[in-house]
């Protein structure tokens, strides 16, 4: 196991339907730093998924940008960046 002394932070996002509802085909969960997607998750057809969800590590400095993407082009969602504040 590689140890290090750099202190980090998790982010875990949920995704899911309103009560009764399912989430569409091909909607997408997306987490994104500033250079790249770090993760991403798309309902898909013959799934059972009732939700979506995903989980990023980084320093107290990274920050990152959730994305929800409707299927078929739609206009994307952008939620404002998360990021780790000790004294919030």
């Amino acid at each position: 196991m590689l140890t290090t002394n750099t202190p980090e932070w998790s982010l875990l996002v949920f995704l899911g339907p309103l009560p009764g509802e399912v989430l569409p085909l091909g909607l997408t969960l997306q987490i994104r730093d500033a250079d790249s997607v770090l993760t991403q998750q798309t309902v898909a057809a013959g799934s059972e998924a009732t939700y979506l969800y995903a989980q990023v590590l980084g320093t107290w400095e990274e920050s990152f940008t959730l994305d929800i993407l409707p299927p078929e082009g739609g206009t994307p969602l952008t939620l404002p960046a998360f990021g780790f504040q000790p004294d919030a």
